[in-house]
């Protein structure tokens, strides 16, 4: 890993900021330093809230329906993408399945289905366009390629004992991660220390993110990052309990369909990374204050984890969890991070899917674009020159997926 004088870099960042004529920071001006090591600093101050994008209230292409043909509901979808043609590939995980859709909504092809066959999923849980028009879909460790028509190309396999082998080279573990565009291997390598959970204080455990190549032998770090907020508390067993605290920083990562570019953003601090094949950096990074959490706030955490159904079985030892737990004293600065097959960064303000929030984006050479409004319920997965795809979830937890458009603001 490449070691950097950020000391240097801020001063050269405020140098030139003074040079530009006055404190450009406050006026939200951006200012890009790059340094001897291939990284591009983008420094904004306070973003600002005015410069909003104007999303279309309704989304220009809706896909699901709640009953109706069978190509047509979808249901544990986990990637969504925007092909070239204006077509939309849907990694349905419900079905087993890999869903083409044309641009008006209509069904295109549908392809796979559970199994252990060369053309079957047993989990397809990405989606990579790749170049010739073939779309690549994860299934585990396996890469399964299909035309966008929707036809089987090949399978190409990989065992968990190559990239566990690959983390202990750096001294971790790992049990997955994900293909990229241009054939190289993205994956997070948890450091943990191998001694038993002693009860204690809030701690972000380690974590490796790394890129290694087609045959995996070659390694590269990324940077060290922090995990889920996390504690863990005397519940009165055996062993202490691991429990994770409303609110908990974390650092959410999100690869690009096309370019092969790794967004990764830790939001326990008001910036983003992204990563390219070349090897070459870009930070984006701005200026906020962070929300004080509130025991009010708390109490609807705790009310909303008491009904959920995976909690049901479990509840007494979270309730003795939850009495003495720590609370972080205030929020993450951002919920996740995502990236569009044009490179388009897409910060999402949302801490809670359900209530919805802004997303910030960028372009993909840091220029700030402004604030979207996104709808409840809706998670983003892709985006593009005046777009924004991703999947609603309905009351009734339906899925939807929807393409919003956007203009820029005056």
């Amino acid at each position: 890993m490449v070691r950097r004088d950020w000391n240097a870099v801020l001063t050269v960042s405020l140098l030139w900021a003074a040079a530009c004529g006055g404190d450009a920071g406050e006026r939200g001006a951006q200012v890009e330093v790059r340094d001897s090591a291939g990284v591009t600093i983008v420094s904004y101050g306070a973003l600002d809230p005015d410069l909003r994008l104007e999303v279309s209230p309704e989304p220009a292409l809706q896909i699901g329906v709640v009953d109706g043909a069978p190509d047509l509901q979808l249901f544990g979808v986990t990637d969504v993408k925007r092909l070239a043609d204006g077509g939309v590939a849907v990694a349905n995980g419900g079905s087993r399945e890999l869903r083409i859709y044309n641009a008006d909504g209509t069904v295109r092809a549908s392809a796979g289905g559970a199994g252990d066959g060369p053309s079957e999923f047993r989990y397809p849980r990405a989606l990579t366009l790749r170049a010739g028009d073939t779309i690549q879909v994860q299934d585990f460790l396996d890469r399964v390629f299909f035309t966008t028509s929707g036809d089987f190309i090949r399978r190409e396999s990989v065992d968990r004992g190559s990239v566990a082998s690959m983390a202990e080279r750096v001294g971790g573990m790992s049990e997955g991660g994900q293909w990229l565009a241009d054939g190289s291997f993205f994956a997070p390598v948890y450091m943990g220390s191998g001694d038993p959970p002693v009860a204690g204080p809030l701690y972000r455990p380690r974590m490796l993110l790394i890129r290694a190549s087609a045959d995996l032998a070659t390694v590269h770090t990324l940077g060290e990052f922090g995990g889920i907020l996390q504690q863990y508390v005397d519940v009165g067993g055996p062993r202490p309990s691991a429990t994770v605290p409303p609110f908990p920083t974390n650092t959410s990562f999100e690869l690009g369909a096309a370019d092969g570019s790794i967004v990764i953003g830790d939001n326990a601090h008001p910036r983003v990374r992204r990563f390219s094949p070349d090897g070459s950096e870009l930070i984006i990074r701005w200026t906020a204050e962070p929300e004080e959490v509130t025991e009010a706030e708390v109490q609807v955490w705790k009310e909303r984890q008491r009904g959920a159904d995976w909690a049901q079985s479990r509840l007494p030892e979270l309730e003795r969890g939850w009495a003495v737990m720590d609370v972080p004293e205030r929020k993450p600065y951002y919920g996740s991070v995502a990236v569009g097959a044009d490179g388009t960064v897409i910060v999402s303000t949302a801490l809670d899917l359900a209530t919805g929030g802004d997303a910030l984006l960028f372009d993909r050479d840091g220029r700030y674009l402004g604030v979207a409004a996104l709808p409840p319920s809706f998670r983003v997965f892709d985006a593009g020159p005046g777009w924004i795809l991703g999947v609603r979830y309905d009351e009734l937890g339906v899925e939807f997926v929807q393409l919003y458009t956007y203009e820029t603001g005056s």
